[in-house]
């Protein structure tokens, strides 16, 4: 039977290979999801390895390379924190990588793509679609340039926001404060620090 809907070139997500940028807590869960949905070709970059533990039973390859995970990736999905050095890690050159028909999720935050060139892209069908739930300025407000777009699926960045989610966070922080007030160091630090002050005395 022919169904005019192929013509789209839709894709069972089992049959891609997604690569994920950032393979902490976030990056893990993502691909746990995505071995449940069957995806057997998950490649990762991280600043380390992740812990074998961690990675049990998942289909990941860690890919050192930026470069190479963007052409070896039918689905790139981005998960992690603005610093000097996330600033713009996906630009021009990089979506050109990815290809036309390559994919990009951003579920970290706005300016860790390039988002002029991420616009251009997407107008231009350099690349099939993008997924953004971040971006640079937030709250999207009025007419604004993402919705000409036939190929962007936009969320408000309220997936954290339920109370439970809310609670959770509070908790966290309050225990991050907890550990680092020991003179320990914090689980969720962004980046690695070499020692902690002293505890701060009590009153």
């Amino acid at each position: 039977m022919d169904d005019p809907r192929a013509d789209e070139g839709i894709h069972d997500l089992a049959s891609r290979t997604v690569g994920i940028v950032g393979m902490g807590r976030t990056g893990l869960a993502v691909a746990r999801r995505l071995a449940a949905f069957g995806v057997e070709r998950i490649l990762y970059r991280h600043r380390r390895p992740v812990a074998d533990a961690d990675a049990a039973g998942l289909p990941v390859e860690q890919v050192s390379d930026m470069d190479e995970l963007c052409a070896r990736s039918d689905v790139l999905s981005l998960h992690v924190p603005l610093t000097p050095e996330t600033r713009h890690l996906v630009d021009r050159r990089r979506l050109g990588l990815l290809g036309p028909d390559g994919v990009l999720v951003n579920g970290a935050r706005g300016a860790v793509v390039d988002e002029d060139a991420l616009h251009t892209a997407l107008r231009r069908k350099e690349i099939r679609a993008a997924a953004l739930d971040v971006f640079g300025d937030e709250p999207l407000s009025g007419p604004h340039r993402w919705s000409e777009l036939d190929n962007v699926f936009l969320s408000p960045h309220l997936a954290g926001s339920s109370l439970e989610s809310r609670e959770a966070m509070l908790t966290g922080a309050l225990g991050s404060l907890a550990t680092a007030l020991r003179g320990e160091l914090p689980a969720d630090v962004v980046n690695d620090v070499p020692t902690l002050r002293a505890p701060v005395p009590s009153p």
